[in-house]
């Protein structure tokens, strides 16, 4: 038989291994070593001795917080809250002509609305209300003859539009009669006149009579331009604003202000804390922000009361004790009403200066102002400065001796 016929079986000798099973021997040793010696790394770390414990305890070593010195343009600034108002109001009412009853009977203007001089601001019972310029309220009726200072208020609001009358200052005369004919014929309606002896009414023309004079025919006196108080309101800065929404066609006029005007624009009003009344003056700068709009705007401080504490109402008729301050400035219409955040620049350096943080400074054992220097490799080197503006959590310095502190330099603020 052939010794390697697959029939025959093969013959190991007792006790040799076969070279695959030696090698997986030696492997799974190798690893169980490697086990064993990582065991034995991570109890190392596990376990600590007393010293050990006590000196991972211990806090870190201080440290200097330090910053850079910088040059910037310091301001002092002053912050409050403010209500945005009418820098003064005119009311527009409405009387109605003798034997009818005030009724708005046309919307001339609406809220936001600029009103000019010589524009009809209402109109009630058919009879227009017109806005001109002037201080004194219109008190009485004005006619032929008449004479005062409203005539002379009158005679300057009609020039400022273009209507010179040549009468005498003071005076209603012809002249002035037909100033104001053209008044209402640019605005519209008809003229109103009187015949002297208390008959109003509107049209025609002044002077002439019903019918021609006959024997035994009484004829109707001439008829005279006149001015009715209810028809001019006079505004003292225009053009002004409707701040509130007009009374509509068909309301009554006659308990209730057709309309309110700004005159001269918006302003904004607060009342600043006591201990603030030394630190803010007539012509300060004041940014005015509204949070409702996101918008700022540049205004300045236009008036500062400079007697005690008084009960200012800046919010929504809120009184509240204060120093009264008003800043003025382009304010937009829609800001009317609105609670607004006043930024007030008290002081100013005017051009980039040497600063440091507050918290750099400090008073020396020997009187004098200093702050910490760090120098190369950390050595802190003490430099006297004088002090100067502060605003912003910052402060002016300037060294004693020129060159010891300089713009980059990094100043100890604290460990």
């Amino acid at each position: 038989m052939d010794e390697h016929s697959p029939d025959q079986p093969s013959v190991r000798l007792p006790g040799v291994l076969s070279g695959n099973r030696r090698k997986r021997r030696l492997f799974y040793g190798a690893a169980a070593a490697v086990i064993v010696s990582a065991l034995g790394m991570v109890a190392a770390t596990a376990v600590k001795s007393p010293q050990q414990v006590a000196a991972q305890s211990r806090p870190p070593k201080a440290s200097a917080i330090t910053t850079p010195v910088t040059r910037e343009i310091l301001t002092s600034t002053i912050l409050a809250r403010g209500t945005v108002v009418p820098r003064a109001t005119v009311t527009v009412t409405g009387t109605a002509p003798a034997g009818a009853i005030a009724i708005v009977t046309k919307a001339t203007v609406k809220q936001g609305d600029l009103v000019n001089a010589g524009q009809v601001v209402a109109e009630v019972s058919d009879r227009p209300v017109i806005a001109l310029p002037g201080r004194i309220p219109a008190f009485r009726d004005l006619q032929v003859g008449a004479t005062g200072t409203d005539v002379d208020q009158l005679h300057t609001a009609l020039t400022s539009l273009g209507y010179p009358d040549g009468d005498s200052p003071g005076t209603f005369g012809p002249g002035t009669a037909a100033a104001v004919t053209e008044l209402y014929a640019d605005a519209r309606y008809p003229v109103p006149t009187t015949t002297g002896d208390g008959a109003s009414g509107s049209g025609g023309s002044a002077g002439s009579s019903p019918g021609k004079n006959s024997p035994g025919i009484p004829t109707s006196p001439p008829r005279q331009v006149y001015l009715p108080r209810a028809e001019i309101v006079y505004v003292p800065n225009l053009p002004a604003t409707v701040t509130a929404p007009p009374l509509t066609v068909g309301q009554s006029a006659a308990s209730t202000p057709v309309l309110t005007l700004a005159a001269g624009g918006l302003a904004v009003r607060t009342a600043l804390p006591q201990e603030e009344r030394g630190l803010v003056r007539v012509g300060m700068r004041v940014e005015i922000y509204s949070e409702v709009l996101d918008r700022k705007i540049a205004g300045h401080v236009s008036g500062v009361s400079l007697t005690s504490p008084d009960r200012v109402d800046t919010n929504g008729g809120q009184p509240q004790n204060g120093i009264p301050m008003t800043v003025d400035a382009a304010i937009p219409t829609a800001m009317n009403g609105q609670d607004v955040r006043l930024t007030i620049t008290a002081a100013s350096t005017g051009t980039r200066v040497l600063v440091v943080p507050v918290a750099a400074i400090y008073s020396a054992a020997n009187f004098t102002t200093q702050v910490n220097k760090v120098g190369p490799g950390g050595a802190q080197v003490n430099v006297a400065v004088t002090t100067g503006a502060t605003g912003n959590g910052y402060v002016q310095v300037k060294p004693a001796n020129a060159g010891d502190l300089r713009e980059g330099d990094r100043v100890v603020i604290g460990q």
